[in-house]
């Protein structure tokens, strides 16, 4: 996978992706006249690529948290840099941990939202959709 440490916005930024997204789901905004299939698509896009921002971070995080660990423990003698790249080292595994939670909590929400979007195209048209697996 590949790493990517911002979103991507549909069509370019937040106000078009909101546009787009108001389109989808229909003019009075009732549901009745949405299109729910382009509706889960595009969903299901920003869903994945949060997941992926996240998911990002927390590997960048837990590298450089083992990079400083190394050098902490390779830099020994002198204590003032080893105590110091050691705390720059927990600093980073709190960080791993707080992105490690982010994207739990992403694919659950992304497995969530599926299985409602899921529910609804069959309710509606009848179509069943298979479910995408991240794991």
């Amino acid at each position: 996978m590949k790493n990517k440490f911002r979103r991507t916005y549909i069509s370019g930024s937040k106000k078009k992706e909101l546009e787009v997204m108001i389109k989808v789901q229909g003019k009075e905004r009732n549901y009745v006249d949405c299109d729910w299939i382009e509706y889960r698509r595009l969903l299901l896009t920003i869903l994945i690529d949060t997941i992926i921002v996240s998911s990002s971070w927390k590997n960048l995080f837990g590298k450089i948290r083992y990079l400083l660990l190394i050098f902490a423990l390779l830099l020994f003698k002198f204590i003032v840099v080893f105590f110091g790249l050691l705390a720059l080292s927990i600093v980073f595994q709190i960080a791993y941990m707080i992105f490690s939670a982010k994207e739990k909590r992403r694919i659950i929400e992304f497995n969530i939202c599926q299985s409602v979007l899921n529910n609804e195209i069959k309710k509606i048209s009848g179509i069943e959709l298979t479910k995408l697996n991240l794991l």
